[in-house]
């Protein structure tokens, strides 16, 4: 699930909680997790669009397989943020 931020409707009923770090809406597009429904930022995880993003989508902590690279950076010290990093890290599985 995705959204554009002018689209939302009440979005001080939403928790965001990026890999990035940054807890605030950044940018126009985030998505969110189909299981514990926190919102990140999408260009954090990979998607620069809304149209690259999977049908559905797991964050970091609900499905780790779906972002073995992203978890590997940041065990050795790599962090991004909002879109510093150019490899996708989402994954539809």
């Amino acid at each position: 699930m995705s959204y554009n931020r002018e689209e939302y409707e009440d979005p001080e009923d939403e928790v965001t909680r990026c890999v990035c770090g940054s807890e605030e809406e950044v940018g126009d597009f985030m998505i969110q997790c189909e299981q514990c429904f926190v919102w990140q930022h999408g260009v954090c995880v990979g998607l620069m669009r809304e149209e690259d993003s999977p049908e559905h989508y797991f964050c970091e902590r609900c499905k780790p397989e779906n972002h073995a690279a992203l978890l590997r950076d940041r065990k050795h010290g790599h962090y991004y943020t909002n879109g510093a990093n150019p490899r996708r890290y989402a994954s539809s599985h």
